[in-house]
């Protein structure tokens, strides 16, 4: 028997480079027969930090893509609505 689990938490990079960088979906798929070792490690922000696209990326002919969010919220978010939520897009 299988079972896959899809971890996404990175989403902020994609907010803050604007859209530039994709956050991959990180997917764990177990198995009943076989052990698996996983090293799971992890840079956040402060919960506090506000999550928004990097000034130096937004232009004339590069708007914002997504909207401001305080870090804490937008995991919140993320974690009620599942991966790539649309909660923060403009």
């Amino acid at each position: 028997m299988c079972d896959t689990v899809v971890y996404e938490r990175f989403i902020y990079l994609q907010i803050v480079s604007n859209g530039k960088l994709k956050s991959p979906e990180h997917r764990v798929v177990t198995n009943a027969e076989k052990s698996r070792t996983s090293i799971a490690t992890f840079i956040n922000p402060a919960l506090s930090c506000i999550v928004k696209p990097a000034t130096v990326l937004i232009d004339e002919s590069n708007p914002a893509l997504f909207e401001p969010s305080i870090y804490k919220d937008f995991v919140n978010d993320t974690q009620a609505f599942g991966p790539l939520t649309k909660a923060f897009t403009k």
